[in-house]
């Protein structure tokens, strides 16, 4: 599945979500939650 900069996204395994804010490789994201953490996805 194709992922933008900007998407809202939900976790399936954890509470919480957030915004795509960065790409870090091919298959992988950074997410900034709530919190405003960037989480690694």
């Amino acid at each position: 599945m194709q992922y933008n900069i900007g998407d809202k996204v939900r976790f399936l395994n954890d509470v919480g979500g957030g915004t795509i804010v960065k790409y870090i490789d091919k298959d992988t994201v950074a997410v900034l939650n709530e919190d405003e953490f960037e989480i690694p996805v």
